[in-house]
């Protein structure tokens, strides 16, 4: 599963994100896609060894997949109003805290409400999401709000840690909020929608996506940080 691109600076990065430990769930939208003829994704392969595949069974909820929309790379794009992908839960089980997300996508573009990115299991918990006052925004038990979101219409990476009073938000490799988020554990993951509520839906754009449970630091955060921002051209 390792990958070879090179980004618009011009260096190679070769990475597989298997080899950080504690890999939960790899979703790219360049594989494991499921699709019908007009393009709408019933299934989303887990990339990682965990087979934490998300999936949408009802036709009018599914998402739709675009080709060569990022750095020649495929996304997945939610509607905003009823599209999301789900794992109800995780095969082994639910994630403590601490756990770090990566994710490569656009934040909503509709900020009248909370516009979810992805939540997990009952309640918001690991809800990532952007609110009416145009923030990026995570919670595990406690909110973590950033300063207003700058460009949130084009793609970046985002990395994501939950873990307690030592949870941040990072943003193309810088930190953008640190504080607490809170601890509650991650049960599963459901991307474009929180929980099945019936509202708070999410539009985004969403290319790849990495769970880990654990808090990935040092040089794995470097290596990640980079392979996303090469591959995607960030």
């Amino acid at each position: 599963m390792s990958q070879n691109v090179v980004n618009p600076y011009r260096y190679v990065v070769s990475f597989d994100p298997n080899s950080v430990s504690g890999l939960m769930l790899w979703l790219k939208a360049d594989a494991g896609i499921t699709k019908d003829g007009s393009d709408l994704v019933s299934a989303w392969t887990d990339q990682s060894d965990e087979s934490n595949d998300v999936s949408q069974g009802t036709g009018s909820k599914q998402p739709k997949w675009f080709d060569n929309i990022q750095n020649g790379l495929p996304i997945v794009r939610f509607d905003g109003s009823d599209d999301s992908l789900i794992r109800a839960t995780f095969v082994n089980g639910s994630l403590t805290s601490p756990n770090t997300i990566f994710c490569v996508n656009t934040m909503p573009s509709d900020s009248a409400s909370e516009r979810f990115v992805y939540n997990s299991g009952s309640g918001n918990h690991q809800a990532f999401l952007k609110s009416s006052g145009n923030k990026d925004y995570i919670y595990a038990g406690a909110s973590l709000v950033s300063a207003d979101a700058s460009d949130p219409t084009n793609f970046h990476y985002y990395t994501l840690t939950y873990n307690g009073a030592s949870s941040s938000i990072r943003e193309d490799g810088a930190e953008i909020a640190a504080g607490d988020a809170g601890t509650y554990a991650m049960n599963g993951i459901e991307l474009g929608s929180n929980h099945n509520s019936g509202s708070d839906y999410g539009d985004p754009d969403i290319g790849e996506i990495l769970v880990y449970d654990s808090d990935i630091t040092g040089d794995d955060l470097t290596n990640i940080e980079a392979y996303l921002a090469g591959r995607w051209g960030l």
